[in-house]
This record gives C-alpha cells, structure tokens and sequence, in this order.
C-alpha cells in the first residue's frame, strides 16, 4: 500500500510525511488548524484533513534586498 491508497494517517505517519513535528500537529489540533479523529486511543489525520491544512499553511515569500538591509 503506498501513501496515496491511504485514507487516513497517525501520527507518527504524517511527521514521516511531512515537515511537521509532533508538538506543531498537536497544537494545530487544538487550535482547530488540523482536524484529526479518535478511534481508541489512537489519533488520526484523514489525507483529505492533512492536504487541507497544508494547503492553509501561509506562501513562502522572499525577503527583498532593500528589506534585508
């Protein structure tokens, strides 16, 4: 099975997929950046939720040279 027959990913799954650590999912969770689901004990982010989130990540925008001086 490869990462785009997934529904859905854990934890661990989306930080080897990803640039996120633990503690930033985490807190996108609370903050309701991220949603995830709860079966058990287990936390689960679906691929639609993760693409979702990364897509709301802000634009990388260079900094200008008039700016960095």
């Amino acid at each position: 099975m490869t990462i785009d027959d997934k529904l859905a990913f854990d934890i661990r799954e989306v930080m080897a997929i990803t640039p996120f650590k633990r503690s930033a999912l985490y807190q996108a969770m609370a903050e309701g950046r991220l949603e995830a689901q709860k079966l058990g004990r287990r936390t689960f982010i679906t691929r639609d939720a993760l693409k979702r989130f990364i897509a709301a990540q802000p634009a990388y925008e260079p900094e200008r040279e008039s700016e960095a001086a």
